[in-house]
């Protein structure tokens, strides 16, 4: 059982639900979508329940928009909530999903007689995904890009100083353009 400084948030998990199905009904399909589905419950300590989402914008927007509506639900089902706080909590990523699943594998495998903990296969690595291959592909463009500006204007010695007739153009050199004789 999760343990956050106070009430164990599993037993407000039925409330959460309630709290989180109201508030889709107030709010309509399209706005709980976007802006409170991502809302998760954190803790309750003290009468505050707190609520996290991944990004500080989205923190602005639901407080800005809905704060009092949460508080005012949460009350609705529980009278000892005070105050309701929504705090910024980026969701882990997929190493720490991985992690996390295997350590509740592990702990469910010793539990068990004679189980041992889940084996690991070997896996071949990944196909590097679009979003890498342009990544590397940009980095090595911007490093590029600054080798030759650092060579156009003569910081990398002697016999790289820029040709004669070339000029210097947002640190790029702009070739002279070919003149038929």
């Amino acid at each position: 059982m999760q343990q956050n400084g106070g009430e164990s948030v599993e037993l407000y998990g039925d409330i959460w639900a309630r709290v989180r199905g109201r508030l889709r009904s107030e709010a309509g399909d399209a706005a709980y979508g976007s802006w409170l589905k991502p809302l998760t419950l954190v803790s309750i300590k003290n009468g505050v329940v707190r609520m996290a989402v991944p990004t500080r914008f989205m923190r602005d927007w639901v407080l800005g928009n809905y704060k009092d509506v949460i508080l005012s639900l949460w009350r609705e089902e529980d009278g000892k909530i005070l105050d309701a706080e929504i705090v910024v909590q980026p969701p882990p990523s997929k190493k720490e999903q991985q992690a996390a699943a295997y350590l509740r594998q592990a702990r469910a495998g010793r539990r068990g007689e004679g189980e041992s903990a889940p084996a690991t296969s070997a896996r071949r690595a990944p196909a590097r995904s679009a979003q890498s291959t342009t990544q590397s592909t940009t980095q090595a463009t911007t490093q590029a890009t600054t080798q030759s500006t650092t060579q156009s204007n003569g910081l990398a010695g002697p016999e790289s100083e820029p040709a004669a007739g070339r000029g210097v153009t947002s640190g790029r050199v702009r070739p002279e353009p070919v003149r038929p004789e």
